[in-house]
């Protein structure tokens, strides 16, 4: 897991982490390696020319569930497209690695995320431990 294309995929993801004002936690590389390690997991990162714009982590949840644990799109890059980009590729990677359904969380703190979901045919099935709206969209 420690090749040199896996972890500039990282210092990209983790920079763009430290420019997105919304995401307030700042989620290590460190962080990253342990949350995927051992599992089926994908890095999008969605650029505007030659910059990076976006990003999503994924991982598997279970044989069926593909889960967006965390995505985010730079202020500048934001009503262009790219977060529906991100989700749209999100799909597309599960449906090829053959999982059955998609599934990711939001707070209500982000109304802009929230509509694109449900926009997308996510459909909201509760809420966690922490208060997070759980979103699941079948395949």
């Amino acid at each position: 897991m420690k090749n040199s294309g896996f972890s500039k995929k990282i210092g990209v993801v983790v920079n763009l982490i430290r420019h997105i004002p919304e995401l307030t936690y700042k989620t290590t590389e460190e962080e990253i390696r342990e949350r995927i390690e051992g599992k089926d997991h994908e890095f999008i990162i969605v650029k505007d020319g030659v910059n990076p714009a976006g990003f999503l982590i994924a991982y598997a949840l279970d044989e069926e569930t593909y889960y967006n644990w965390i995505m985010g799109v730079l202020s500048d890059f934001r009503d262009k497209g790219y977060g529906r980009q991100l989700i749209e590729l999100f799909e597309l990677k599960a449906m090829q690695k053959g999982y059955l359904e998609v599934s990711v969380k939001t707070m209500e703190k982000f109304p802009a995320m929230k509509y694109l979901l449900e926009k997308m045919k996510y459909e909201e099935t509760g809420f966690d431990k922490d208060g997070k709206i759980i979103l699941r969209k079948n395949l």
